[in-house]
C-alpha cells in the first residue's frame, strides 16, 4: 500500500473478499472511494467494479499501481458517477442487466454528525506530490448529509447494490462506529437495522478487527478524553445474506 492514498481498513475488506467469494467472482463497491475494496479483490483474483463520485482518477492510478507491480490478477474498473444511478452506470458500462454481483462490499460513509464533517478522504489531505486538498462537493457526496436525507441517501444506495446482489451473495458493510459525547454511536447497526427493515437480507455474522492505519483522531483520543472509558480502535463487519 506504499502507493495508496488511504488504504484505510485493509485488513477487514481482505478478510471479507477471501472468507465470502472466490476466484472469478464480481464484487461491487458503490461507494469506492480511493479503491480498497477493489485492490483487495483483484489482488485475490477477484474481479470488482467501484463507483466514485468525486475522484476516480485518484482512485483509477491506485488501481493501476497493482497492475504495474503485478499483483493484480483479476479485472478492477472504477467508473464516475453517483452511485444513486447505479443501474444506468452499470448499464451504460456494458454490465448486464439483473443479479451479477457476488457480493458487495461498502464502508458506509459517516453522516455529518454535530457540527463537523468527519468522513474520509483522509480527513481532506492527498499523497506527497498531489498538492490541492480534497474537498467534498457539498451537493451530491453522502459525507455531507445528515439526519433523514443521510439516511433516505444510504437507504437507495443501498437498496439499487442488493438489487444486483445474487441470491445467497453477501452484503457486507465495515464500520468504525463514530464517536458522540465520549461514547460509540452505534452506525454499524443503524445501517444493518435499516436494511433488515426494508430489503430482502438476513443477518450472516459479524466479525471485528482493528482499524489499519490508525487515524490521527484515534491516536489522540486518549489525550483529549482521559476520562472516556472506549477507546475508537476497532472496525465491524456485518455481514448479511440477501435471500
Amino acid at each position: 500500500f506504499d502507493k495508496h492514498i488511504c488504504p484505510g481498513h485493509w485488513s477487514g475488506y481482505r478478510y471479507a473478499v477471501q472468507k465470502f467469494t472466490k476466484p472469478g467472482d464480481l464484487v461491487l463497491d458503490p461507494t469506492v472511494g480511493t479503491g480498497t475494496a477493489v485492490v483487495e479483490a483483484i489482488n485475490s483474483g477477484r474481479n470488482a467494479v467501484g463507483i466514485e463520485l468525486e475522484f476516480p482518477d485518484i482512485t483509477r492510478r491506485t488501481i493501476g499501481v497493482q497492475y504495474d507491480r503485478g499483483t493484480a490478477t483479476a479485472k478492477g474498473e472504477i467508473i464516475q458517477g453517483d452511485a444513486r444511478d447505479l443501474d444506468s452506470l452499470l448499464a451504460a458500462n456494458n454490465y448486464p442487466d439483473g443479479e451479477i454481483f457476488d457480493m458487495v462490499i461498502n464502508g458506509t460513509p459517516y453522516p455529518v454528525l454535530g457540527g463537523g464533517q468527519s468522513d474520509a478522504p483522509e480527513r481532506g489531505m492527498t499523497s506527497k506530490g498531489l498538492g490541492a486538498s480534497i474537498q467534498y462537493q457539498k451537493d451530491k457526496n453522502v459525507g455531507v448529509l445528515k439526519g433523514k436525507v443521510y439516511w433516505e441517501t444510504i437507504l437507495e444506495i443501498y437498496t439499487a447494490s442488493i438489487e444486483k446482489l445474487k441470491p445467497g451473495g453477501k452484503f457486507i458493510t465495515l464500520i468504525k462506529d463514530p464517536t458522540q459525547k465520549k461514547a460509540p454511536w452505534l452506525l454499524h447497526k443503524m445501517v444493518a437495522e435499516l436494511l433488515m427493515e426494508n430489503l430482502p437480507v438476513k443477518p450472516y455474522g459479524t466479525f471485528v478487527h482493528k482499524h489499519l492505519p490508525q487515524t490521527l483522531f484515534m491516536n489522540t483520543y486518549p489525550k483529549q478524553w482521559p476520562d472516556a472509558k472506549q477507546i475508537p480502535l476497532y472496525q465491524t463487519g456485518t455481514v448479511l445474506e440477501k435471500y
